[in-house]
Parts: C-alpha cells; sequence; structure tokens
C-alpha cells in the first residue's frame, strides 16, 4: 500500500493541493475509520460483535482498533483507480467527475461469522476531490472554538471533521445502493422527481444514522429530560469541512452548459436550493430530538415562462413524516432571493427560520394527534434498527 500512497502523495503536492496540518496518507486513515464506526453500528447487536452500543461514544482511533482486531475483520477497503496511463490520459474532468466518482458499498455476512462485513469500493477520483476540498468548517473562529476538544491540536481536529465527513457520505451510499438498489450500473434510469425523493430520503436518513453511529441519542418524540441537542448540533457543525461537491460541480460545468436548457437549468437551481432546506431540517429536527423517517421539500405554485421562469406563488412546503407544512418563505430561483416575513434573508438565515417554524407545528400537530405520534416513533424505530 505504501507505494500507492507514497505516489498520491507526490501528486498532491505536484497540484498544489498537500495540507500540512493533514497529509494524504493520515487522510486516507480516515477512511478506515469511518469504516470501522459504520461497522461497529451495524453490527452493534449481534453476539459475538466487534463493538457494543456503549462502545460507539469512543474516539475514532479507539473504535477502529477495537473493530479491525476482531475476526473475520468486519470492514474492507477496495482502492480502485484508472491504472492504465493511455486510458487515464483520454479521459476528460468533466468525465471522470461523473462517471468515476461514486464509490460502491457491498454488505454481506462474513465467512463463518454472523457479523456483517462491508466492502467498499473507493474511487481515486473520489479520494482526490475530497482530499482536495477539505476544509475548516465553515464557521466563524467563535464557533469553531466550540467544537474542538479539550487541548485537541488543529491536526487531530480536521482528522476527526474528515471522518466525520466521510462517515456520513457513506451512510448516504448505504441509503442509495442498500435500499434504493441504486449504484454507478443504473443510477441514469432515475431522474427527475425520482432521484429527488431518494436523495431528500438518502440525505435525511444519512444524518439519523450518522448521529446514531456517534453513539449519541436519536428520539421521535424529544428528549424529555436527557437533551443531548448541544452534542448533536457539535457532530453536525464539524461535518461541513468539505467543498468536494463544489470542486466536482467545477469540473462538470462545461458538460452542463453544454447540455442543460432553460427550464432545466430553473428546476436545477429550485431543487439544490430545496435540498439545502432538507439537510437543514433534517439536522434541526434531529438535534431537537424530533427525528424523522421522512422529510421532504417543495415549492408551491405553477412555473410560468415570463421572459424567464417564473413561479407563483413560491411558497416553500415541507412535509414531516406525512404532515404538510406550508411556511409562507418564499423562493426565487432567477434571482436567487429567499426571503421570510420580514423580507430577504442569507441561505443559512433564512434555513434556519424555515427549521424553526417547521419544528414548532410539527411538534404541535404531533403532541395533538398520539396516530402521528406512534407513527413517528414506530417508523424511526424502523430506520434505526437496519
Amino acid at each position: 500500500m505504501n507505494g500507492w500512497i507514497d505516489s498520491w502523495e507526490s501528486r498532491c503536492r505536484e497540484n498544489g493541493v498537500y495540507n500540512p496540518e493533514l497529509p494524504p496518507r493520515f487522510y486516507y486513515e480516515c477512511f478506515r475509520h469511518a469504516l470501522a464506526r459504520m461497522a461497529a453500528y451495524i453490527n452493534r447487536n449481534e453476539s459475538p460483535t466487534p463493538a457494543t452500543s456503549d462502545k460507539l461514544r469512543a474516539g475514532d482511533d479507539e473504535l477502529h482498533r477495537l473493530v479491525m482486531s476482531y475476526t473475520p475483520r468486519p470492514a474492507v477497503i477496495v482502492r480502485s483507480e484508472i491504472a492504465d496511463e493511455d486510458m487515464r490520459s483520454a479521459i476528460s474532468s468533466d468525465d471522470a467527475a461523473s462517471n468515476f466518482f461514486y464509490g460502491s458499498l457491498s454488505i454481506g455476512l462474513a465467512p463463518g461469522s454472523n457479523i456483517r462485513r462491508i466492502i467498499y469500493g473507493l474511487p481515486q477520483e473520489f479520494l482526490d476531490k475530497s482530499y482536495e476540498g477539505l476544509d475548516w468548517p465553515d464557521y466563524p473562529p467563535e464557533t469553531l472554538k466550540t467544537l474542538t476538544e479539550e487541548s485537541e491540536s488543529p491536526s487531530n481536529f480536521l482528522r476527526r471533521c474528515a471522518t466525520n465527513y466521510i462517515l456520513k457520505n457513506l451512510w448516504h451510499n448505504y441509503a442509495h445502493i442498500i435500499l434504493h438498489g441504486i449504484g454507478s450500473h443504473n443510477y441514469r434510469n432515475f431522474s427527475g422527481d425520482a432521484r429527488h425523493q431518494m436523495d431528500f430520503e438518502a440525505d435525511n436518513l444519512a444524518t439519523i444514522w450518522h448521529v446514531a453511529s456517534y453513539g449519541l441519542p436519536v428520539a421521535a418524540n424529544g428528549f424529555g429530560q436527557q437533551s443531548a441537542s448541544q452534542e448533536i448540533v457539535k457532530l453536525l457543525r464539524a461535518n461541513r469541512c468539505n467543498r468536494m461537491f463544489s470542486l466536482r460541480q467545477r469540473d462538470r460545468d462545461e458538460f452542463y452548459q453544454q447540455d442543460a436548457n432553460p427550464v432545466s437549468a430553473h428546476l436545477e437551481t429550485e431543487w439544490l436550493f430545496r435540498r439545502r432546506i432538507s439537510i437543514y431540517l433534517s439536522g434541526w429536527l434531529t438535534a431537537a430530538g424530533y427525528a424523522a423517517a421522512q422529510l421532504s421539500v417543495y415549492l408551491s405554485g405553477t412555473l410560468q415562462d415570463n421572459r424567464g421562469f417564473e413561479r407563483h406563488p413560491s411558497h416553500v412546503i415541507v412535509s414531516v413524516n406525512g404532515y404538510q407544512i406550508s411556511t409562507h418563505f418564499t423562493f426565487e430561483a432567477a434571482t436567487g432571493e429567499a426571503a421570510g416575513p420580514t423580507g430577504t434573508l442569507p441561505q443559512r438565515d433564512f434555513s434556519r427560520e424555515v427549521a424553526m417554524r417547521v419544528e414548532y407545528e410539527y411538534v404541535n400537530h404531533l403532541n395533538e394527534e398520539p396516530v402521528l405520534a406512534r407513527y413517528a416513533h414506530q417508523a424511526l424505530e424502523g430506520v434505526l434498527r437496519l
């Protein structure tokens, strides 16, 4: 393994993306740590097991040692790349970003064992983009201070953030590959509303599994006296540490500019906005103790061509466990303006205002309707059981 690691580190230096706070060889270890935590969570109730539920609160290094000392090994990385130099040079950057980016994930019983083994295919393109995009979490310095552990070095903090980010991405892949049956071989068969609905589900389930795999409580009807909100918020804020997907989009822009039509471009802008709101909401509700097995975001109104596409009225509608909430917040894709009752708001402020409104209405309805409360609890139990 050292041969390809040395080669990759040299290439990172040549391309000006080498990060001295987290050199490539240590960044690769973050994938191993993330997979170990995923394997620990999936197998937590087996007997015997690599790690019981109480061990999920352990740090990344400790949990990795515990899981990887188990026989048979519960998690394996298979690294893949375009090995042939002639083939590599013939593949454009947008082709690589579009068709050689996502990894594979398979789960089956290890030989002679009741342990479910994860085999993860890590593409070089994903490794490159995620390393180049790694950065400090996207928060001001005073917030960053609240995310670090006592006496934690910047290098260890960045390593912990990287593992955090990779793990949530793995959970997203788990939802697509294991639950949806979608992979690189067939994802092009599912587009439009089908893709959107699958991503809503994968984003939301990934948040729930992510929090649970760190040993933090996940509840559907409130935390009661044992609130874990601050720990969950810290975990999810530390996850905002990678520009990988914007770098991938950079390499795909030329392809999209050639193929996109005005309607598709407008709908894509709306979709990205809806997805950002949904991801924020998923984290907000989970941190508040009201994690939902189903969460989607829509825009009301009819799309009209009036010298440029517009949607009137463009109210944000949120579905939480089937309960529909019209927020009366608006978004105009043509201008990128998101507004609430008091006027235009920056994206993060807008997301927070929407989340506060949704939590208020959903929790009130949850308390008034015992049928919804039972459904929310039972659906979440099914999600967590895996």
